[in-house]
């Protein structure tokens, strides 16, 4: 039992971790692929990094700086997308990407082709993208608009993107068949841009990032054996040449390895769905240990029942086994048991993935016919087989036949068993409450991440946003809303406290002395204090006003100004875009990001041209009141009258907030899994050598007892050795765990302290389930005619 959870456990983290590593592993030339992206740092220390660079700079890139093999810039471009035969629309398809998700339509360079390779199938790489209004799609694609026709007779077929853009087919590429962030499916030629409206929406020459003029995504290839440093200074000159000079941002390029793409979490907007490269390797050795864990068992109960099997080890000599040949015998005996052990952890796979679902890729899927897969298995099988059998095999084979017939084992031997067994069960109790340990210091910093005080109330709120919106037609859906029943409270703001990406913006502070610094905007109507309850400590709140008058900040921007009472902040001004804006007000401090990040400056105020979000207050948790979605679809109803043509879309502020601590809910959950398991086979193991280690010593049990040992005598002594065992292990664990979850918690900006009652807390639940392992055995024997045993010993 416990060889199959522990080789189930080493399948299951195989199939994660091999899936992570090898997201887009499969290109030919991945070591020389570099995404441009771009790392803005700001006057206050703060750093952002972007995954756009700006348009004009791919061409100049090709133009100045010719180290660079290949450059291709992309768009993502996230519409509807519709179908004609003869004039006539025959189906639709919806390609909107999802919030933080990307979308598998881009407009593309044509060097695209020459840095990701595909297969043709139809059409070449050459010309497909070379003209305007031409698109390459996938053959899977080609099946879903055009159905089974040849893929030769798709080439010409007619697709519009949005409602007005149509394009040809002019190629049609193989899927890529392994795992990758980029499974982008219709690639429209670039060159669509200057000769369609798209070149209101992609201007090409905007050097500054604005919301309204996105920049552009671009991906490189460097010569082999090229060294990147050497880019990464001329790339540093190029930004120094062309970029907008800010004396409060400062922009430099940055060239991020293909390989990087899936874990880098600096670049946590891309729509990249990020794995966590050390948790991928803190799950490979967690296999390591379940299955270490798993393997000791083995020895401690092979080793524990070797004197039984001496007379035939001394027999098997006496009639000519060699050594050599009993240590096959053994090993032999060790992988039959891992063999069937596996067969049964194979079994269990589909059903523990099925459980995990929620907390893994839906990109991980098992077959038994996966080459890769049956090797990784056979490897498993042939080292636990090794791991667990060859001291055993080495034990058992070393007796000397003329002792062990004599029932002789020699204490010197005897003694030697008994101290592997106690330091293998000490090794695997370490290693169990290592795990207790981080899963109670995770679990403690994730309820303080949850249940802190964010600064402002969330409960029951709904955002909506439409960031497109330039005709300010969210005031008038706001209004609308306002009035529904189920509806407590609407604001009208830029976005919401938290869970949204904060931008910080220059201000400028004329006092003693001149203060330029950044600040994050919340842009909100005079209901968004009251709204989110956010605490008004000096002042007074924003009144109703149709454009930016005046500006309520946040208790550390109050500092950072230089004032010690909040109260004379009050009728100081605040310079942005040149003009000036009294401070009103002065709220607590809330939070606006992660607990990895301090609280920052915070200027809130009515600038009603970036109030593109509803914050809707429901009379109701909606989630948990079935009733609430007679509201819900009310308001969806008024968003189509406002916005006919803009799919509705709704977010819990609460599920946005915690999505900031999805990783740490991750780390969380494989923390505490492993807890399980490796406590579930350590006790198997512990089981097992309480039934033997009891069934040895029932002459002496009985003896004790007919000289007046009581029960709870017997209970005491049988048990006093595995206690003494597991404290040794928790005085060996909490210093590993310590300088573990020490390290980890040094992330966050705001965490918990690691208090003693922590390792107390392990230490009691893990002397506890070793207790009420053995507690069967232990209860059975203290609890047993001594007369029986004796009669039977003497028999």
């Amino acid at each position: 039992m416990g060889l199959s959870v522990g080789i189930c456990a080493c399948i299951v983290i195989y199939l994660i971790s091999s899936y992570e590593l090898g997201v887009d592993n499969f290109h030919p030339d991945r070591d020389r692929i570099f995404r441009v992206g771009g790392k803005v740092e700001e006057s206050n220390g703060n750093r952002f990094y972007v995954t756009s660079i700006p348009p004009p700079s791919i061409a100049t890139l090709r133009s100045e700086i010719p180290e660079i093999e290949n450059i291709a810039g992309y768009y993502p471009y996230s519409t509807k997308i519709s179908i004609f035969e003869g004039g006539k629309k025959i189906r639709d398809f919806d390609d909107k990407a999802l919030p933080g998700k990307s979308t598998g339509t881009i407009i593309a360079d044509s060097a695209y082709f020459s840095i990701f390779k595909y297969e043709w199938l139809a059409g070449s790489e050459a010309a497909s993208l070379r003209d305007p209004f031409k698109v390459v799609i996938s053959e899977k694609k080609a099946r879903i608009y055009f159905g089974a026709e040849p893929l030769k007779d798709i080439i010409g077929k007619e697709i519009v993107y949005g409602d007005s853009l149509r394009v040809t087919v002019s190629g049609i590429i193989k899927n890529w068949e392994k795992h990758t962030d980029f499974p982008y499916s219709d690639f429209i030629s670039f060159s669509t841009i200057k000769h369609s409206f798209l070149k209101n929406r992609f201007p090409d020459n905007n050097w500054r990032p604005e919301r309204e003029n996105p920049w552009i995504c671009a991906f490189v290839k460097i010569p082999k054996r090229y060294d990147v440093g050497n880019l990464d200074v001329k790339l540093s000159a190029f930004a120094d040449r062309h970029m907008t000079k800010d004396p409060l941002n400062k922009f430099s390029f940055q060239l991020e390895p293909l390989s990087d793409v899936h874990f880098n979490n600096d670049y946590s907007h891309d729509g990249i769905d990020k794995a966590y490269r050390p948790g991928v390797y803190c799950l490979i050795g967690m296999a390591f240990f379940i299955l270490m864990i798993a393997a000791i068992n083995f020895i401690n109960l092979s080793t524990a029942q070797s004197v039984q099997r001496a007379k035939e080890i001394g027999i098997r000599k006496v009639l000519g086994s060699s050594s050599g040949s009993l240590k096959v015998q053994f090993l032999m005996e060790a992988f039959v048991l891992t063999f069937f052990a596996a067969c049964i952890a194979v079994a269990m796979v589909l059903p523990v993935l099925a459980v995990f679902k929620n907390y893994i890729s839906s990109n991980v899927h098992f077959t038994i016919f996966d080459p890769f897969t049956i090797i990784f298995i056979l490897v498993v099988i042939i080292a636990t087989s090794l791991i667990a059998g060859f001291y055993p095999a080495q034990v058992l084979s070393s007796y000397s036949p003329i002792h062990t017939i004599k029932g002789e084992m020699g204490s010197s031997r005897k003694g030697r068993n008994i101290d592997l067994r106690r330091a293998l069960i000490v090794f695997q109790f370490t290693i169990s409450l290592v795990f207790i340990i981080i899963a109670i210091v995770v679990s403690e910093q994730i309820r303080f991440m949850v249940h802190s005080d964010f600064g402002f109330k969330s409960d029951a709120i709904i955002t909506v946003n439409n960031w497109s919106d330039s005709s300010r037609k969210m005031k008038l859906l706001s209004e609308e809303i306002r009035h529904m029943p189920g509806v407590v409270d609407v604001v009208l703001q830029g976005k919401a406290p938290m869970g949204v990406v904060v931008m910080e913006e220059p201000i400028k502070y004329k006092g003693k002395n001149e203060i330029n610094t950044l600040a994050s905007i919340q842009a909100g109507d005079e209901n968004f204090i009251p709204f989110y309850q956010i605490k008004l400590l000096a002042g007074r709140n924003l009144v109703q006003s149709d454009s930016l008058r005046e500006f309520v900040i946040n208790e550390t921007f109050s500092r950072v100004l230089g004032f010690k009472n909040l109260s004379a902040a009050i009728g100081n001004y605040l310079y942005s875009n040149g003009r000036a804006y009294p401070i009103v007000g002065v709220v607590s401090d809330f939070h606006e990001n992660s607990f990895k990040e301090s609280i920052g400056s915070v200027v809130i105020g009515n600038i009603s041209e970036k109030e593109k979000s509803l914050g809707i207050k429901l009379a109701t948790d909606a989630k948990q009141i079935g009733s609430e979605k007679t509201t819900l679809l009310a308001i969806e109803k008024a968003w189509k009258d406002v916005f006919p043509d803009q799919e509705f879309n709704y977010s819990f502020l609460d599920d946005s907030i915690a999505s900031l601590a999805q990783q740490e809910d991750q780390t969380k959950w494989l923390m505490n899994i492993a807890m399980s398991i490796a406590i579930f086979i350590s006790c198997i193991g512990l089981f097992g050598l309480a039934m033997y280690s009891s069934g040895k010593r029932k002459q002496e049990i009985g003896i004790r007892k007919v000289l007046g040992a009581n029960a709870f005598t017997i209970l005491i002594l049988l048990s006093k050795e595995f206690i003494s065992l597991i404290i040794i292990a928790i005085l060996i664990a909490s210093p590993i765990a310590w300088f573990f979850m020490h390290r980890w918690l040094q992330n966050f900006a705001y965490h918990v302290p690691i208090s003693w009652w922590v390792f107390l807390l392990a230490g009691i639940v893990t002397i506890f389930i070793a207790m009420f392992t053995v507690s069967f055995q232990t209860i059975k024997a203290a609890m047993a005619n001594p007369i029986k045993s004796l009669r039977t010993d003497l028999e």
